[in-house]
């Protein structure tokens, strides 16, 4: 585009001395001689070195506003280039650590999957053992819910029936807000300390 203005100061300059020129040669038919000869052929000839001079002067300076228009146009495409090589290398960088967390993510969900499995599993092993007793008054239990536990269970089936102490781990209320006083009591939950001495107790409850 910066090479416009030179070519249009050429063919302004290309018309206005193609006018001189026509001037000239009809000023030279009127004063042709009879051998031929124009008597104005030198204002000819240094008119038409004079346009060739300008032809040449315009030639020079469009082609170097053409080179400076390539060269800026070369440059911003090296630039573009480099600025597309650095989007590529950034892509293949992003490119290999979705890979790496893929990779990962997939080992930790079958971890998570077999760590899950073994979370059930313990906690219904340490189910296991677990009694709940229903009809206990709120508060009978005192600040020791497990020795409560002991001694109830001794008194209610009787000490000639359990050939050591019962031992409970630990005991507690349900979870669920204290009753009101016209409402049943919380359920009590213990876990007892041998697998045997739990079917003990529950059969001697069924029976």
């Amino acid at each position: 585009m910066s090479g416009l203005p030179g070519r249009w100061r050429f063919k302004q300059h290309a018309e206005e001395q193609y006018k001189k020129t026509a001037d000239i040669t009809e000023d030279v038919g009127d004063t042709q001689s009879g051998d031929g000869v124009f008597s104005g052929q030198g204002d000819i000839r240094e008119l038409l070195g004079g346009i060739r001079s300008e032809v040449a002067t315009l030639r020079v300076e469009i082609l170097a506003e053409l080179k400076s228009s390539i060269s800026a146009v070369k440059t911003s495409l090296l630039e573009q280039e480099q600025k597309l090589k650095d989007v590529e290398e950034s892509l293949t960088d992003v490119d290999c650590r979705v890979t790496t967390l893929e990779s990962t993510c997939s080992v930790l969900s079958k971890d998570n999957e077999k760590l899950r499995a073994k979370l059930d599993n313990l906690e219904n092993r340490a189910r296991r053992n677990n009694i709940r007793v229903i009809v206990i008054p709120e508060g009978s239990e005192g600040s020791h819910p497990s020795a409560f536990i002991e001694a109830l269970l001794l008194e209610v089936f009787g000490e000639q029936n359990f050939a050591r102490k019962p031992e409970v781990d630990r005991a507690h209320r349900s979870l669920a807000p204290p009753p009101k006083p016209n409402q049943a009591p919380r359920p009590f939950i213990m876990r007892m300390h041998h697998y045997q001495m739990r079917e003990l107790v529950l059969c001697l409850a069924r029976e």
